[in-house]
């Protein structure tokens, strides 16, 4: 089943077809399917897929002014339904599919083999934050008030992430993984301020939830290149992230309970702070599974919100 893409432009340009293969890249560089020689496309800006139930997915490649859907900058794999308008720069499309992907019950449960898997290396800065002492709060407290603190963090920690730009990779436990990719709207005092936020909200929970002590998060944020998809097999792919920068992060921030530290940055990290070094305290950590000393960088949430107003 084939679709097309319609220039907004007046006048029109002739449509693009999508047809007779299953991937079409879209850029500046003369090798890509279709080719836009404007200066704010990337070499390598997008990549439209077509999945074995025909539904047409749209990628970023890590462009440097974004691909929009209807508005919306796109960071992870967004299906494409008639009508929607996609904006590469200042260049926008129409996407129109003659009749929609059809499902029946069996292909909806065996949609994750079918599903194209999908790999791209993005430039990010990744958050890991949990609450402290969790393990001793759940054997004090029962399921049942653990259930509601983590109910609502969870809500409360994916607004205040995507108010400050991020995207929220996953939830594990008492963790949340978020990620800003580094672009020009980039900035780390966003990263800051989300996890100054979460630390807030996350105090004012146990509070309201009568715990016997206050509740406090520990933050690291590690910066890196990862590799960012759609992983896995067996129709048990997840669009999630991988590569050494997340495992450090999760091991930094595993640092500031066994440390009594409360953030942590990396090296790269610290590199993109461009003030505030001055309520930072460098720190050799030994993690578990590199071979090497990582350095780091610690401060506290009090210091942190002198510096940084939220």
């Amino acid at each position: 089943m084939s679709a097309i893409l319609i220039f907004k432009t007046q006048p029109p340009l002739p449509p693009w077809h999508l047809r007779n293969q299953r991937t079409f890249r879209i850029g500046r560089h003369p090798e890509n399917d279709f080719v836009l020689q404007e200066s704010w496309i990337s070499r390598k800006h997008a990549m439209i897929q077509q999945e074995s139930n025909q539904q047409y997915h749209i990628i970023d490649l890590g462009s440097a002014n974004g691909t929009f859907v209807n508005g919306t900058r796109i960071v992870t794999p967004t299906p494409l339904h008639t009508g929607d308008i996609i904006a590469l720069g200042k260049t926008e499309l129409i996407f129109t599919q003659q009749s929609a992907p059809k499902l029946k019950s069996a292909s909806l449960q065996n949609l994750g083999d079918e599903t194209i898997a999908f790999v791209n290396k993005q430039r990010v800065t990744i958050l890991v934050c949990d609450i402290h002492r969790y393990t001793e709060l759940s054997e004090t407290v029962g399921n049942e008030q653990i259930s509601k603190l983590i109910l609502d963090w969870n809500k409360q920690a994916t607004k205040i992430i995507h108010k400050y730009h991020g995207q929220v990779d996953k939830f594990i436990g008492d963790a949340v993984l978020a990620f800003w990719l580094q672009e020009d709207s980039y900035h780390l005092d966003k990263v800051l301020s989300a996890a100054m936020t979460i630390n807030k909200i996350t105090t004012e929970l146990g509070k309201k939830l009568h715990f016997p002590w206050p509740l406090t998060t520990g933050a690291a944020i590690n910066s890196g290149t990862i590799m960012l998809g759609n992983l896995g097999v067996d129709g048990s792919r997840d669009f999630t992230m991988v590569g050494d920068a997340v495992n450090v992060a999760f091991r930094l921030e595993s640092q500031t309970e066994a440390n009594a530290k409360e953030v942590i940055l990396g090296q790269k990290t610290y590199e993109q702070l461009q003030q505030h070094h001055d309520i930072f305290t460098p720190q050799t950590f030994v993690l578990k599974g590199k071979n090497d000393n990582v350095q780091g960088y610690s401060t506290t949430f009090k210091k942190l919100a002198t510096a940084i107003k939220i």
